[in-house]
């Protein structure tokens, strides 16, 4: 059950950037990173597949604008932030555009009224650039330095090889080379004090933290999970990128996508983990839908169709005199 829900951002803004909301006894804040833009087709499949099945869901294609959630949770055990955006990627990655105006964590963080200082766990569900880049500051220093660090150990085990391969067409040794480097910079200074933690994902069971629960969705990335949080009984569910977003992927999950490792494993991994939300009734917390990105998935025939918590539930965020 969801309870006292609200939205903030600016006084007169009908974008905010913030949302507040209570799951069991956990009280909960979701924060966008910012947009990242795509000017070109990253699918799978042609570009006007694409363009047809953003237009039946009243977006726009190429470019296309996806979010970046990330959630903050106050749990028992402690305050917990799961990924934490692409801070300086436009610098680390030249070669991705995209990332142009993301990197916005730290500063809705401070507008939110949450220290840095104050992220006991941070848990990552991938090693890829615009869900670790955030963990660090410009000057390489820890930007929750109170935090320990936990990923899975399979997906922290590839990225430290000193040979990457993928088996997608569109992902260069140079630049998974590259993603590699951003990860190993940003988890390097939490390793130095013993604040960096793995979890065994091929253990089903794998709970570093009470109330905390690894799940394994290979495929995006070599070692991708998706992260289960539970309070009073009832799941909440990071899917990190099991997949992309309403328009793409969760409707037509045989979609590859450019930065997938094996993508013939994540479509196994998303329809596998699209069953059980749906199945299940489970809320999730999907990082690149649009904001806030909170919602259900439900089974139709053949395909998922996504199922924003309702408004009301939410708050619009928007005062309606300034």
């Amino acid at each position: 059950m969801i309870y006292r829900t609200s939205a903030s951002g600016g006084t007169c803004s009908s974008n905010p950037t913030i949302y507040n909301f209570q799951f069991g006894k956990v009280n909960c804040t979701i924060l966008s990173d910012g947009p990242t833009e795509v000017a070109v087709n990253p699918f799978s499949v042609p570009a006007p597949a694409v363009e047809r099945s953003y237009e039946k869901n009243f977006r726009t294609a190429f470019p296309i604008v996806l979010s970046q959630n990330v959630l903050v949770a106050d749990m028992p055990a402690g305050r917990a932030i799961f990924d934490t955006g692409s801070f300086l990627l436009p610098q680390k990655l030249p070669e991705f555009p995209l990332f142009e105006n993301a990197g916005q964590l730290m500063k809705n963080l401070r507008a939110a009224n949450i220290s840095p200082s104050s992220i006991d766990f941070v848990f990552l569900t991938h090693a890829h650039g615009d869900h670790v880049a955030g963990i660090v500051t410009e000057g390489g220093t820890k930007a929750f330095p109170n935090a320990d660090v936990f990923i899975g150990r399979r997906e922290h085990e590839y990225w430290s090889s000193p040979s990457l391969s993928s088996t997608s067409p569109l992902l260069t040794t140079d630049a998974l080379d590259s993603f590699a480097q951003i990860y190993l910079d940003a988890i390097r200074p939490y390793e130095r004090t013993g604040m960096f933690h793995l979890v065994d994902t091929e253990n089903s069971e794998a709970t570093p933290v009470e109330g905390i629960r690894f799940m394994s969705t290979f495929g995006h990335t070599d070692g991708h999970c998706a992260i289960e949080m539970k309070s009073d009984d009832k799941r909440l569910v990071l899917t990190g990128d099991a997949w992309v977003s309403t328009a793409d992927q969760l409707q037509n999950p045989e979609w590859g996508f450019f930065t997938e490792n094996n993508q013939t494993q994540a479509y196994m991994s998303r329809v596998q983990l699209l069953g059980d939300l749906a199945s299940t009734a489970t809320l999730a917390v999907s990082y690149h839908e649009q904001f806030p990105g909170l919602g259900y998935v439900q089974e139709r025939g053949a395909f998922f169709e996504w199922v924003p918590l309702p408004p009301q539930q939410l708050g619009f965020g928007v005062k309606k005199t300034c």
